[in-house]
């Protein structure tokens, strides 16, 4: 009797600690924090696990959180790829507008952009920007790859700076 308690206990508490899973793209009202609006012309791709960490307060110990991505049928005018919202149930916990840079790096493993991402998370109101950046390795043919959070006036002249060089 002691252990049919124990597993309702721990059953019960998985289920109240847990994210629901959504089967659809959650949408987000127009919130006039200045990233990137979603409107009828985007695609969504629903993920039940999010595959982007989520590095704020809100405590996702245990709890599946889902990510969708939402891409742009047309190119935009500035360098915008594709909107990532992270959430658990339909509360949002993080919108990410991600920004490839115009310039191409040579890696060992390719060619690719520096990578910019715009984020607000929603929990705790506040902007969380990482840049991932090329820095050139010791033998100066190719570039690595460096991460870092900056703030988001550094991350709009980030992008200012892009558009420019995209013209």
């Amino acid at each position: 009797m002691k252990n049919i308690a124990f597993i309702i206990v721990f059953v019960t508490s998985i289920c109240i600690y847990s994210c629901d899973k959504k089967s659809g793209c959650l949408t987000l009202e127009d919130t006039k924090i200045g990233l990137s609006t979603i409107t009828d012309t985007w695609s969504c791709q629903h993920n039940n696990y999010s595959w982007a960490p989520y590095y704020g307060t809100f405590d996702v110990e245990g709890k599946n959180i889902s990510c969708d991505i939402w891409a742009p049928h047309e190119k935009h005018s500035s360098s915008l790829q594709y909107k990532q919202i992270i959430y658990c149930d339909s509360t949002p916990l993080e919108e990410d507008d991600v920004y490839f840079s115009p310039n191409i790096y040579n890696t060992i493993d390719g060619n690719r952009h520096e990578i910019l991402l715009v984020g607000y998370d929603h929990y705790e109101k506040s902007w969380r920007c990482s840049y991932e950046y090329a820095i050139k390795d010791n033998t100066g043919q190719f570039y690595g790859f460096h991460t870092c959070f900056i703030e988001k006036n550094k991350a709009d002249s980030i992008i200012e700076m892009w558009l420019h060089v995209d013209k």
